[in-house]
């Protein structure tokens, strides 16, 4: 893949390099299912060549992500934070576990080898679908981002799967958290306001009007505590509504056709400090939506399939350079 980026004058990536120092500090942070699409993939890559500093998480990528993965690092500058696949087993039964959310970064951003990561534990997260790393750049240090692929909703739609799957998510972010900075950043599967992302068994991920006095709360049953995260996504929705522009469109959803599933979250330190998130569509000149503003589709077999995603990416900045817990102590 040929990674060819025309930098105009008003290209914010060609804006960042022009000021040096100042584009490290500026972190693009960016979230896509792929739903299994190549073009998508490429797409993603030729995207993020473009946006200086940035983490990104992906997710369902296709079955030669591997290939195009290699070729993309190898054309641009992207870097893959994401740990090799894993195996486990008997001697004579050895499987292997693909990450189904992989972490990429530029290549100015490493993972800190002292720094803490979820460790994949089958007792705990048996599908792989959560990937935490604490990353640091030569500007700021010590963040960590959690990349999340949730289970299906359209499988496991049972409030009993639901708080399954939400206590995964509790279990981790309790071991993996230091608690600094923190992105948690994927295709969630939930809504903003879903049980699963709200409450303190869950992501406790909120609206700053539903922030608690005490800015903590106790877990039922449990002798921790859980700090809340705060959630920007509720920004692309009408206040208190239950339907809304969104990242994932269900045509035969009479009630509500778009969802926003695909999300970012960041701890509070994080919180003043970011732009509003943005559902990108377009992609490097490619139009992801067709004239209704519904992601594009063609007709295979007789049947309307997505000819890219049925997804649509979020993306968000943050600046790093005034977040105090990130900055690099001899430049405080």
């Amino acid at each position: 893949m040929s990674v060819s980026v025309d930098r105009g004058e008003n290209d914010p990536a060609a804006s960042a390099v022009d000021k040096g120092d100042e584009r490290a500090e500026k972190l693009v942070v960016f979230t896509w299912n792929l739903n299994g699409s190549p073009g998508a993939l490429d797409l993603a890559c030729k995207h993020l060549a473009t946006q200086g500093s940035f983490v990104a998480a992906l997710q369902e990528l296709p079955a030669d992500s591997d290939l195009r993965l290699t070729t993309a690092l190898g054309e641009s500058s992207l870097r893959l934070l994401s740990r090799s696949m894993l195996k486990f087993g008997g001697k004579t039964q050895i499987r292997t576990i693909d990450p189904t959310v992989v972490l990429l970064a530029s290549d100015d951003v490493e993972v800190d080898p002292i720094g803490k990561s979820h460790e994949y534990r089958p007792e705990l997260d048996s599908e792989r679908r959560l990937e935490g790393l604490t990353i640091r750049s030569t500007n700021w240090q010590d963040l960590q981002i959690l990349g999340v692929h949730a289970w299906d909703r359209r499988s496991r739609p049972k409030r009993k799967k639901r708080l399954q799957w939400a206590g995964i998510m509790r279990d981790v972010i309790h071991e993996f958290w230091s608690g600094g900075p923190l992105i948690v950043m994927g295709d969630l599967n939930a809504h903003p306001w879903s049980e699963e992302i709200t409450e303190r068994h869950g992501l406790y991920a909120l609206r700053w009007k539903d922030w608690p006095e005490d800015g903590r709360g106790k877990l039922a049953n449990r002798e921790q505590y859980a700090t809340p995260l705060y959630n920007p996504m509720w920004e692309i929705l009408p206040d208190g509504a239950t339907g809304g522009r969104g990242t994932i469109f269900y045509p035969n959803d009479r009630d509500q056709r778009w969802h926003c599933f695909d999300q970012i979250i960041v701890s509070n330190h994080l919180r003043e400090h970011i732009g509003p998130p943005s559902v990108l569509t377009t992609l490097v000149d490619c139009n992801l939506v067709d004239e209704k503003g519904i992601p594009r589709k063609q007709r295979v077999n007789g049947k309307d399939k997505p000819e890219l995603s049925d997804h649509l990416p979020v993306q968000l900045t943050i600046d790093l350079g005034k977040v105090t817990p990130c900055k690099i102590s001899a430049k405080c």
